[in-house]
């Protein structure tokens, strides 16, 4: 369905591929009706509160900024989108255990929705949101604040004519390795009081082995590294948030490792991705897989390595360079390496 919302306060752009019909999870069973006004005191869709026991681990918002809602499951390689402009805020929750099953959190977020008059223009759960490809072709707040299991999450997608304007909202709802997340993305129009400060992200120091520095006067030593030790960490490799796609392909230590393999065509290396241990194995080993292969791709298109020379695998969080309790050795364990898999 392509959202019908009105030009003013929140502007929308151009949808790719809209469905015809409302999108929605065709295996979910009738729902039962819903009062025309939510009970007193249960929050709403756009309350910094959920219905259940949960913290808020991230706000933050854009104004004005731009979203692209989901309004469609991921299909013919894209996702359905509709590209809003406007005040765009970002929440997300953790819930204390995973007690409740996916359906179970999403059931009165639904509902609320509803009760509140949304009209929910796409609701999928993961197989037919598109599962992988569905999670990494929409905006997801990084981990630790939120986690996704790619075979178990639920997204809804709804909009609705406000006060000020017309509004749209985003509902991702998965699990992690020991609790239940929400995340909400919405938009509002650009009018009445501008958002407050939203809290600034501290992230710890990364200490880097001498062989991972870049003082950035010349190329990580990509080769030695091959040639002394089998194996060398390509650091620089930037991934947006969520995504398996390089922000910035062209980086040196690609470039020095492309010059490696070129100067002898007998040279072999496998790209192996490393992720830390937010989210389930599976989702890991599935995300890990995905990045080196957009390594391998880069070192193909972009540098012209032969396809020969390289090859990806992932192991997800099987092989941590340091431990996973502290943000610093998680952002050590996201990484490619290079390992040589013949001798020079």
């Amino acid at each position: 369905m392509v959202l019908g919302l009105p030009a003013q306060g929140l502007a929308t752009a151009g949808a790719s591929a809209v469905p015809a019909a409302l999108a929605t999870d065709q295996a979910r069973p009738e729902r039962p009706a819903v009062p025309d006004a939510l009970p007193s005191g249960t929050p709403g869709p756009l309350s910094d509160s959920l219905p259940y026991a949960a913290t808020l681990t991230h706000q933050d918002s854009r104004a004005p900024g731009r979203y692209d809602l989901p309004v469609g499951p991921y299909a013919d390689g894209a996702l359905p989108v509709r590209s809003l402009s406007g005040r765009v805020s970002l929440r997300s929750w953790r819930l204390s255990s995973r007690d409740m099953t996916v359906e179970q959190m999403a059931a009165p977020l639904r509902k609320a929705l509803v009760a509140t008059g949304w009209d929910v223009v796409l609701d999928c759960s993961a197989t037919s949101c598109g599962g992988f490809d569905f999670r990494f072709a929409t905006e997801v707040i990084a981990p630790p604040d939120m986690a996704v299991d790619l075979f178990d999450f639920q997204a809804i997608s709804a909009r609705r004519q406000g006060p000020e304007g017309p509004q749209a909202i985003f509902l991702l709802i998965s699990h992690g390795p020991d609790a239940g997340y929400v995340q909400r993305i919405s938009v509002t129009p650009m009018t009445g009081p501008a958002p407050g400060p939203a809290a600034p992200e501290v992230s710890d120091p990364v200490a880097l082995p001498a062989e991972e520095q870049d003082t950035g006067t010349a190329p990580p030593q990509v080769a030695e590294g091959l040639a002394a030790r089998g194996h060398a960490v390509l650091p620089g490799l930037d991934f947006a948030t969520g995504s398996a796609t390089l922000a910035t392909p062209e980086t040196p230590s690609l470039a020095a490792l492309a010059q490696f393999l070129k100067a002898d065509a007998a040279r072999r290396v496998i790209l192996v991705g490393h992720t830390d241990s937010e989210g389930g194995l599976d989702s890991n080993m599935a995300l890990s897989l995905h990045r080196a292969q957009a390594v391998e791709q880069v070192l193909k298109t972009r540098y012209g390595v032969p396809a020969g020379q390289i090859s990806a695998r992932g192991i997800g969080f099987l092989a941590p360079r340091d431990s996973n309790d502290s943000r610093a050795g998680r952002q050590a364990n996201r990484r490619v390496e290079a390992v040589l898999a013949s001798t020079p």
